[in-house]
């Protein structure tokens, strides 16, 4: 929660209007609250003043959510650390920030009183034990509200009209019904009358307005990581921008439909509006996740289950917040809901602690190791400063990068339930899974190779200008020859689910292990020069691909599949096992990392061991042993092995291993079944 700390001036408890100019202002020291469900309600005393005379007049009560009070939510950002305006409240005044101030004027009646409850004024945010208690409430707040009014700020060029456009398209979709299908799909609707293509119409019919949109999105509270449980919980919530207001349902439909864009034929450009593809705006994309959100709470109501921890956190790392431990504390309401163990806060404790704390509820609440996803040093080195937390658990400043920068939609854990453990210290995770074998090559990512390139003057990539990413795949290829060491890979059978090295490689490179029609040696053979020795020169592209200096004439198939290439090996590294296994791991993996296949897990994870001299079962001399047997792991039976020596291990991250994503080692009895200490 944004800690206003000294320089929040409390306010007085249902007290009566007074006349400033008759009565010295002081600030106010809060009372505490009666009882665990009390909370403030802020009154809004009415004025007929134009808005350039207004004063902003106020009184507070204290009030039990047992006895439904009446009232309204606000749903707004703080803005700036600065709270240079004043709100009056008897003989004592609040200090607020420039947009709540704004906020408060706007929605200030003439004739009768506002009810509503604001964060930064209903709780008192100098008192770390009263927002420990009051925020786990916010649920139930904004749950009970009769409508949260959601202030996305005053009006701005461009801002009255855009509102207008997104209204008016948002509304025709939902008159229409159904699911927001792509504008190359044509589907008649009997109930309305209007083909999807007529529907899409009204969106193309203003281009301009179109491109006009961030306006909008790139709003504050879009990206406000507090603003999903808020609207998440609403029973009816309303959108205002300066004088324009859409109910937000109306607004979260023209958001999605303008976000399903994206599946309109080239990636590249639509020609009918000559817009680009490929990159939908933050605020674009986070109004879509909290209307996912939203859609996911009231399904939970209907069935009576818990909304799942790991979607929510996948989903909210698009919004910020001003202090760390609010990433957690600011979805609190949606983990506990429906549970019957709930996440308990305390702002007294550090990050770290916080952090650790709600990793080890997370694997215990789904006993499940998905939250390993967000954890391992490579994710904890893009956060910043360390918090010297184990290497299991996340790191939740964890930045958002893209879509694709977590692993999703694969079962290379089969669909056994996770065996998981903490030692007595609760800082070491104890998981079984199997061991597939050894990193010996790594590959430098596309995005290091694009940090050299550039630092050399070399124009960045684009799909019709390769540059640096033609050196990036000979580079690659050299290395694969290396590491395989043999002549005629395309005729050698891949190790995981057999097929061509070439065909693997193919997978690989995009992450996807179902078959792609994109025949990767043909189309590299066409695309780049043969290698030659670093002490030869480098051979130019051939003239007849080449149209203007710097630009290179590639199919529509190529184009695609370098684009897709490109970010999902942009922050990824290339690797190749000791046994012949290929894939994209985590940007800090190194040669002797090992790949493993946790039990229930969604994708294997590298993993460093903390005793040099490691070895797997397979790998000689001998290794000894506690226990040696079958153990069984969802209704089958496994060869599981106890080590005598204790290893333990750093998780390094998540891995793309090609012929291993759908389950795959589960099914190989040379790989057994062993006990992974994670510290």
């Amino acid at each position: 929660m944004e800690d206003l700390k000294e320089l929040q001036q409390s306010l007085p408890e249902a007290e009566s209007h007074s006349t400033p100019d008759i009565i010295m202002q002081h600030p106010y020291q809060y009372r505490p609250l009666a009882s665990l469900t009390s909370i403030r309600v802020l009154s809004l005393l009415p004025c007929r003043a134009s808005l350039q005379d207004k004063q902003l007049h106020c009184k507070l009560e204290e009030v039990s959510l047992e006895s439904n009070p009446v009232f309204q939510a606000l749903s707004y950002t703080w803005g700036e650390n600065l709270f240079p305006c004043t709100l009056h409240c008897g003989s004592h005044t609040i200090k607020i920030t420039q947009n709540l101030r704004d906020a408060l004027l706007h929605f200030q009646q003439p004739d009768e009183e506002l009810r509503i409850w604001i964060d930064a004024i209903c709780i008192n945010q100098s008192d770390t034990e009263e927002k420990s208690h009051q925020i786990p409430l916010m649920e139930e707040i904004y749950r009970k509200a009769s409508n949260v009014l959601i202030w996305l700020g005053t009006e701005s060029e461009g801002s009255k009209e855009v509102m207008r456009y997104l209204t008016h398209i948002g509304s025709k979709f939902l008159e229409r019904g159904g699911p927001v299908l792509e504008p190359k799909v044509e589907q008649h609707c009997e109930e309305h009358g209007a083909t999807n293509k007529v529907l899409w119409e009204e969106v193309y019919g203003d281009s301009e307005m179109m491109k006009k949109t961030d306006v909008i999105w790139t709003r504050p509270w879009f990206s406000r990581r507090w603003i999903i449980q808020e609207i998440a919980f609403a029973r009816t919530a309303t959108v205002y921008c300066g004088t324009e207001k859409v109910e937000w349902n109306v607004l979260a439909m023209a958001g999605e439909v303008l976000a399903r864009l994206e599946g309109d034929g080239s990636q590249y450009l639509n020609r009918r509006t000559g817009m680009g593809r490929g990159a939908v705006s933050r605020g674009l994309q986070n109004i879509t996740k909290v209307a996912r959100i939203r859609r996911d709470i009231w399904a939970s109501e209907r069935e009576a289950t818990a909304i799942q921890i790991h979607a929510c956190l996948e989903d909210a790392r698009g919004f910020d917040c001003r202090d760390d431990k609010d990433r957690v504390f600011a979805l609190l309401g949606i983990f506990n809901h429906r549970r019957k163990t709930p996440f308990t806060i305390e702002y007294k404790r550090s990050e770290a602690e916080v952090f650790e704390e709600f990793a080890r509820y997370c694997i215990r609440e789904s006993n499940s190791v998905d939250v390993l996803s967000w954890a391992g040093i490579s994710n904890h080195l893009l956060c910043g400063e360390s918090l010297k937390i184990p290497s299991w658990v996340p790191n939740w400043r964890l930045p958002f990068r893209g879509p694709t920068d977590m692993l999703r939609g694969f079962a290379a854990g089969g669909k056994f339930e996770a065996t998981l453990e903490f030692d007595e210290s609760n800082s070491t995770l104890v998981t079984r899974g199997k061991l597939i074998d050894r990193v010996i090559a790594v590959m430098p990512c596309v995005g290091e190779i694009e940090q050299e390139e550039l630092a050399k003057g070399e124009p960045k990539w684009t799909v019709v200008n390769p540059s640096y990413v033609g050196l990036w795949y000979q580079f690659l290829e050299m290395r694969l020859f290396e590491t395989l060491a043999f002549v005629g890979m395309d005729r050698h059978p891949y190790r995981g689910g057999g097929g061509s090295v070439w065909a693997a490689l193919a997978r690989t490179l995009i992450m996807d292990d179902k078959e792609v029609t994109f025949d990767y040696k043909r189309q590299m053979d066409n695309m780049l020069p043969e290698h030659v020795p670093d002490n030869e020169p480098q051979p130019e592209l051939p003239d007849e691909i080449i149209t203007s200096p710097g630009m290179v004439m590639i199919d529509y198939e190529l184009m695609t599949y370098f684009s897709r290439v490109v970010v999902r090996s942009q922050e990824r590294r290339f690797y190749v096992t000791r046994k012949g296994y290929m894939g994209l791991g985590p940007k800090e993996l190194e040669i002797n990392d090992q790949i493993c296949v946790f039990a229930g897990s969604r994708v294997p994870h590298a993993l460093r061991p903390q005793n040099e001299d490691f070895r797997a079962f397979n790998e000689p001399p001998r290794i000894e042993y506690e226990w040696c047997g079958d153990v069984d792991v969802g209704g089958i039976d496994v060869p599981y092995v106890k080590r005598t020596r204790k290893e333990t291990f750093q998780l390094v991250g998540e891995c793309y291993t090609q012929g291993l994503m759908s389950g795959e080692i589960w099914k190989v009895d040379t790989a057994v079944l062993e006990d992974f200490i994670l510290v």
